[in-house]
């Protein structure tokens, strides 16, 4: 009889075990196991994410290296071009201005005159200061056209038209009446001076707006 009761026992026993057991895998291993399987995964995601995070950082890091250089060179450039163009409009603006007034001094309303000289030497000396600034003019603006702005070319030609109309009218002036003397002259040398003024003042603003230009 105890061997009955005993083995009954352990039969029920068995059964509690398997019924505690097929609760657990019903509910507690099937989340401990999903449960797993989502740190793994969450695990490998994380490791691709910064996988791909780096090679897009490498990716950039290379275009960003690439295009500094390529700033840098066309930064380079440009001031280069800014600085050989800032020069020579410096020196465009000095001898445009070193012209007007020697055109300007041609035929001057007042003037300081040495009584040892005669107005033919005094003329000459007048013509002579206008052929050497106007030469030294002409050897940068024609040299240098294909580098500057088409309208201050255009204007300096302009203001040497107007500068060479006063020139030929200063060559040709004479006092005596045989000769053709223009009652006119002095007029015509107010006109021109006038005339030569705000051409030049022109050009200036012009080489000023450009230098202005490269600035911005």
């Amino acid at each position: 009889m105890e061997l009955v009761e005993l083995a009954s026992f352990l039969n029920i026993a068995t059964l509690v075990v398997l019924v505690i057991v097929a609760y657990f895998l019903k509910n507690y291993f099937p989340s401990y196991f999903k449960e797993k399987a989502k740190n793994l995964a969450t695990k490998e995601d994380l490791k691709e994410i910064t996988n791909q995070v780096e090679s897009i950082k490498h990716l950039y890091s290379s275009d960003l290296e690439a295009l500094k250089a390529q700033f840098g060179s066309q930064l380079f450039v440009h001031q280069t071009r800014y600085q050989n163009e800032f020069e020579f409009l410096k020196d465009l603006s000095e001898k445009l201005i070193t012209l007007r007034d020697a055109a300007l001094n041609l035929r001057p309303v007042t003037e300081y005159v040495n009584p040892e000289e005669t107005e033919e030497e005094r003329k000459q000396k007048r013509l002579q200061r206008y052929h050497k600034s106007g030469k030294a003019l002409y050897e940068i603006f024609e040299t240098r056209k294909p580098f500057y702005p088409d309208e201050i070319y255009a204007g300096i030609k302009k203001l040497d038209q107007i500068i060479w109309k006063e020139v030929v009218q200063y060559k040709n002036r004479t006092d005596r009446d045989d000769r053709g003397f223009d009652p006119e002259y002095w007029e015509k040398a107010e006109a021109n001076a006038e005339e030569i003024s705000q051409e030049a003042d022109r050009v200036i603003e012009l080489i000023r707006k450009r230098a202005k230009y490269w600035e911005s």
